[in-house]
């Protein structure tokens, strides 16, 4: 039986005219997406609530609390990361390091 192509809701595949290669990496990069999606988000979600419930709790010291807030912000930022990296394409990419390219995950390319 042939496999299909894995799809993603909401995205239009390659341009037209682009190559076999480059639709096949874009599926990659889609399903690799949708994972990280899964895998980060689970567990984040449990992460917030329980920052949110320590946020509201008043018998903390204040240094506590602060630090609840550190780790509520950071989660805050890996939810915006992963969902930017749901909306890379495959032809995103800049320069992380002399030779090594990562994707864009902020569209500055």
């Amino acid at each position: 039986m042939k496999r299909r192509p894995a799809v993603c809701r909401g995205r239009p595949s390659a341009s037209k005219g682009s190559s076999p290669k480059a639709d096949r990496d874009e599926a990659s990069i889609r399903r690799l997406a949708a994972t990280v999606a899964h895998e980060i988000n689970n567990p984040l979600t449990s992460l917030l609530l329980a920052a949110e419930k320590l946020a509201g709790d008043p018998s903390l010291e204040q240094e506590v609390l602060h630090e609840v807030q550190s780790i509520r912000e950071a989660a805050f930022r890996i939810r915006n990361i992963v969902e930017k990296l749901q909306k890379v394409r495959a032809d995103r990419a800049k320069e992380y390091l002399p030779g090594i390219q990562m994707l864009d995950v902020n569209g500055e390319s």
